[in-house]
């Protein structure tokens, strides 16, 4: 451990920057119902909380992109301006469908956010102004349930509820171009995905998505080259399956391995060659971090 900063009741999710605050780094971190966070980290190692913004919801995951942070909070994504992390500025917030935003990942400005009953698309090139571009869900197969996204190339790889890792193609995710997302404001409300202010209903699908059957609920999914890995079982206490799959361009998942971890892991985080889970260890439910080394795997 080089160092060990208390910021807040609970930090969910982290993004780091390399060299965003002089000559060391920037870690963006959603925590919460204490919003966004940002720490400047030397090059020593030493970090320092500089900057805090509130957010509407539960702030639960945090991608960046450039400049910008865009953070799921469970009923909206709010897009922050991190370009001064000692003064993070909201440029807008704008509610998700039925309020289950649980995982964020922008790709330049498009943002795909894992919403529980679909995986949404939206434009955020004007961040004052994001759209809908899109959704892809399953209304008819039990169980199935967004839980976590992460996009490569053409292709967005969704944890599913249903026990099972889906590629999608994010052609499918074009069905409602140029269509305005829903400014959180004062007393307005998420709406119900297929109502008349939202999306319309999926159109047939001319790809279907590839589906890859595990034996547990994943709750965590990332990419490091063409190695995905999904972290499964989706109960807060027990433990938790590692599982590592090649992927190819296309969407299609091959199994390698994986390794079964006997703590209540609630997220993974990969840096450079590194892929650390975190979360809970046993019944006390200490803070427990494993690291593993990927790159056997490239």
């Amino acid at each position: 451990v080089i160092n060990t900063l208390p910021l807040a009741e609970r930090t969910l999710d982290v993004r780091y920057v390399p060299d965003a605050v002089g000559d060391g780094g920037l870690a963006v971190v959603a925590a919460g119902h204490d919003g966004l966070l940002t720490v400047a980290v030397d090059a020593t190692g030493d970090a320092t909380w500089i900057g805090q913004i509130n957010v509407t919801g539960h702030a639960v995951a945090v991608d960046v992109e450039g400049e910008r942070a865009y953070v799921a909070g469970c009923s909206a994504l709010s897009v922050v301006d991190v370009g001064d992390p000692v003064h993070p500025a909201l440029l807008g917030t704008f509610w998700v469908p039925h309020g289950h935003a649980k995982d964020v990942d922008a790709v330049g400005t498009n943002v795909y956010i894992a919403g529980g009953e679909a995986l949404l698309a939206y434009d955020a090139s004007a961040p004052e102004h994001v759209r809908w571009t899109g959704y892809y869900g399953e209304p008819d197969t039990e169980g199935f349930y967004v839980n976590a996204v992460v996009v490569s190339g053409d292709v967005a790889y969704i944890a599913a509820g249903d026990e099972s890792v889906r590629s999608v193609g994010l052609a499918v995710l074009e069905n409602a171009p140029g269509k305005s997302a829903l400014p959180a404001e004062p007393g307005s409300t998420p709406p119900d995905l297929g109502g008349p202010e939202t999306l319309p209903d999926p159109e047939s699908i001319s790809r279907p998505p590839t589906v890859e059957r595990l034996d547990e609920d994943p709750i965590g999914i990332g990419l490091h080259g063409n190695l995905l890995q999904v972290l499964g079982n989706f109960r807060w206490m027990g433990e938790r399956t590692l599982f590592l799959m090649r992927v190819d361009g296309a969407g299609g998942m091959t199994p390698q391995t994986s390794y079964v971890q006997p703590d209540a892991f609630v997220g993974l985080t990969r840096h450079d060659d590194h892929l650390v889970l975190h979360g809970m260890s046993g019944r006390d439910q200490a803070l427990s971090l494993t690291t593993f080394e990927l790159s056997d795997y490239n």
